[in-house]
């Protein structure tokens, strides 16, 4: 007969309580010889498969199944940048900061133009500065 294990030295074997050893028992996971004792070999196997039974009804085969799916984030990222790097060679996509900068220049150039468009008309009307800037109080 194979080795025989008390309740307590299973729990601590298993990592887990007693009392979950005893709800174990009862549902077939772990094998009870006689009160108090486990069959170690068969109970070591039952626990296996009962982990395997919830990791696959987990949708996995635990840490390769979630080191598959963190490869599979990773190939998606790599790809998107790569789509992204092909688009601004082709020139259908254009750096943000370049073309900010270069928006606010020109509408710097406008707001320059405009601040001076008074001053413009008033000459041609024969105003002096002053008498525009006077016209422009409201």
């Amino acid at each position: 007969m194979d080795k025989e294990i008390s309740t307590r030295a299973l729990a601590r074997f298993l990592d887990v309580s007693s009392k979950t050893i005893a709800a174990w028992a009862a549902d077939g996971i772990v094998t009870r010889t006689v009160h108090g004792k486990y069959d170690l070999t068969r109970s070591v196997q039952g626990f296996a498969r009962h982990m395997r039974g919830l990791v696959a009804a987990k949708g996995g085969e635990g840490p390769a199944a979630l080191v598959a799916g963190e490869r599979a984030s990773l190939l998606k990222l790599q790809a998107e940048r790569a789509e992204f790097e092909l688009q601004k060679m082709a020139g259908e996509l254009v750096d943000v900061d370049p073309m900010e900068a270069h928006t606010v220049a020109e509408w710097r150039k406008l707001r320059s133009l405009m601040l001076t468009l008074p001053t413009r008309v008033g000459s041609l009307a024969g105003l002096t500065a002053a008498q525009t800037a006077s016209r422009m109080t409201c």
